[in-house]
């Protein structure tokens, strides 16, 4: 049985008599024989000046609980402390355990250094001609400046693992981060970058405290490799050289026949990324495989990204609908997906119809690779809208000769009459007036605003006040459905990423319905074209918006039959008890 031994540190007899009082166990050698209390009661202390008293006044010592290095008894720092050791046993004392924490921290600062050596031997600095952009990839320059120009490289040479990039810029593509660092690592010609030894241990595989020469992709930190040993000095020359080439051109040659698998490449990612986030928000989801990735190229040859974000935003709320009506597993329908777009891509092209482009999701953003390719290299100002087959690289990009030739064709012959009158839409620059910051010269347009209880007011304002009147403010996108009857005209409406709990704006859904109605033929019209009645099924919910923005607002011919269709919309749906 244990027992204790109390070392007075005090000549006080009040504190003297308290203090063995506290630490007296009762004729059972288990319990106390005065409560805590009780002793402060009989003794005249406060709890404060009680805990001070049992921490300093005295050394208590269990016999019979001894610290297994030195042997020497285990010291209580309090009742609770006393409980706590004898359910423990034999434990190492403060002293020895300090001892053992130091003896582990020396053990492993010096196995760290050992590692270190061993590391350093098994990975030095490879050194070689210093890089030019001609000696470069289109691919390597756009993934080298992406990957070097991250700040923390300025201090010494060293890239972020690409694991710890952050989600609101990761430096490639998920799907093709590892595969893009393989392609660096291990290029056709000369060594571009390699993995420094300082990069943490935990990136390199060991074997008995000995590096294997292997290591994790994504884990290590990479060095650019050049002739100069300050490998710090080595990025911003690389940097500067390829902003230069990015800027003014020209571009090395082979980049002129290189850029259009680079794009069909981050594009098809960024689809596929955008497919698995909108079957999440579905709670389904699905294995992309090579079909995946060839229905998706097969959209992307006649469709800007922001078009097939359109079928896969629609594709995934079918393939939701799908499973709920029971009868599929979700994997089943996860993969119905695939079909789906597709099925919406190959209607669209073969009946010519204009698909609305979707814009980036705050929640999607490019890759640093993507950005730098698009935006940097590419001159692009918004890729969601550019069709891959309709692009190309910047003038300065081709060699001063050719770029003289090619400007020489870039005014192209208007074609011949085809007996088709196309509407005389405004240049980007009247677009980018509605747009306007300053109120005072932002462009002023008439619209029509349609709340969920069916009232309708017609008013003007810029299109960032009318954008407002959505409840846009939060996270969503935004959505432009033309009026096949009133064309340019269309109803402006927003759908918010979370669940849309808004009302279903009934009568707005009903004006659709009937201003997107087909046409009826001239006398002097033959065979018109069949309309297909699914492209007037919208489900819209929330305030809408029509508005005309080709012809800066709504004509007066336009309000009238808006005016029209909603007093015949109303009256249908009160008839019906819907209203």
């Amino acid at each position: 049985m244990a027992s204790i031994e109390l070392e007075l540190h005090t000549d006080d007899p009040r504190e003297a008599a308290a203090l063995r009082a506290y630490w007296t166990l009762a004729e059972d050698g288990e319990t106390w024989q005065q409560t805590v209390t009780a002793i402060r009661n009989e003794y005249g202390f406060t709890q404060r000046e009680m805990q001070v008293l049992v921490q300093q006044a005295g050394t208590a010592r269990i016999h019979g609980v001894e610290c297994p290095d030195c042997g020497d008894p285990q010291e209580a720092t309090s009742r609770s402390n006393y409980a706590d050791l004898l359910r423990l046993g034999n434990v190492l004392c403060p002293a020895c355990k300090t001892a053992a924490e130091e003896a582990r921290r020396q053990a492993a600062q010096e196995l760290q250094a050992k590692r270190q050596k061993a590391l350093r031997q098994m990975f030095p600095i490879a050194t070689d001609l210093t890089l030019e952009p001609e000696d470069l990839t289109l691919f390597q320059a756009v993934a080298l400046h992406a990957l070097f120009s991250d700040p923390a490289v300025q201090d010494a040479g060293l890239t972020t693992p690409t694991d710890i990039w952050p989600k609101e810029r990761r430096w490639a593509p998920e799907s093709l981060r590892y595969e893009y660092e393989r392609r660096l690592l291990r290029p056709e010609t000369r060594a571009l970058i390699d993995a420094h030894h300082d990069s943490g241990p935990d990136a390199f595989e060991w074997e008995d405290s000995e590096p294997t020469g292997s290591f994790y992709l994504g884990r290590v930190s990479y060095y650019l490799v050049g002739a100069e040993n300050d490998l710090a000095a080595l990025v911003p020359r690389l940097l500067n050289r390829l902003n230069q080439v990015f800027r003014e051109g020209p571009w090395p040659t082979p980049w002129l026949n290189q850029w259009r698998d680079l794009w069909e490449e981050l594009a098809i990612a960024q689809a596929g990324a955008y497919l698995d986030m909108k079957l999440r928000e579905h709670h389904l989801e699905m294995k992309q495989g090579d079909g995946t990735r060839a229905a998706l190229a097969d959209a992307l040859a006649t469709f800007s990204l922001g078009q097939v974000f359109n079928f896969i935003y629609r594709a995934a709320k079918d393939s939701a609908a799908y499973y709920q009506r029971g009868g599929v597993n979700k994997k089943q329908a996860a993969n119905s997906t695939i079909s789906r777009i597709s099925t919406s891509a190959d209607r669209a092209r073969a009946n010519g119809w204009e698909v609305k482009s979707f814009g980036m999701p705050w929640n999607l953003p490019f890759s640093a690779i993507a950005e730098t390719f698009f935006n940097k290299v590419m001159w692009q100002a918004d890729v969601m809208t550019v069709v891959m087959r309709d692009a190309h690289p910047p003038l300065h990009a081709w060699p001063s000769e050719e770029a003289a030739d090619k400007d020489d064709q870039s005014t192209v012959e208007a074609p011949e009459d085809t007996g088709i009158e196309l509407p005389d839409f405004p240049p980007a620059s009247d677009y980018m007036q509605q747009f306007g910051e300053d109120s005072a010269t932002a462009q002023v347009m008439r619209y029509a605003l349609l709340t969920p209880d069916g009232e309708i007011t017609f008013g003007q304002a810029t299109w960032r006040e009318i954008r407002t009147q959505l409840g846009s403010n939060i996270g969503g996108e935004n959505g432009l459905e033309f009026l096949g009857s009133l064309y340019p005209a269309a109803v402006y409406y927003f759908v918010p990423y979370a669940a849309d709990d808004r009302p279903m704006n009934k009568v707005a859904n009903s004006m659709f319905w009937e201003l997107t109605a087909p046409v009826p033929p001239q006398d002097d019209e033959e065979d018109p074209e069949p309309h297909n009645p699914e492209d007037r099924v919208i489900k819209l919910r929330g305030p809408v918006v029509f508005v005309d923005r080709h012809n800066g607002g709504l004509s007066s011919e336009q309000e009238h039959a808006l005016r029209e269709a909603h007093t015949s919309a109303v009256a249908h749906l009160r008839a019906r008890g819907w209203l």
